[in-house]
């Protein structure tokens, strides 16, 4: 997704990183509060909704095998 804005949130390539330093006004993601409690890694996978369910499951299977391929490098 080349958008610059995903939701209201900065993105790059399709990423959306959360900041730390600035939370979304509408509450702490899980994933930000497990970075800030535990420290670890966390990783959301999300595709437009506006696509077909088929490309959806698709594309989450595909960020998943990469993501799985990366960590066992």
């Amino acid at each position: 997704d080349p958008r610059r804005k995903i939701d209201g949130r900065k993105a790059k390539n399709g990423i959306i990183r959360p900041r730390p330093t600035n939370p979304p006004k509408d509450g702490i993601p899980e994933a930000l509060y497990f970075y800030l409690t535990h420290k670890c890694r966390t990783f959301t996978f999300e595709t437009p909704s506006e696509l077909d369910l088929s490309l959806r499951v698709q594309a989450q299977s595909a960020m998943i095998e990469n993501m799985i391929c990366l960590y066992l490098k």
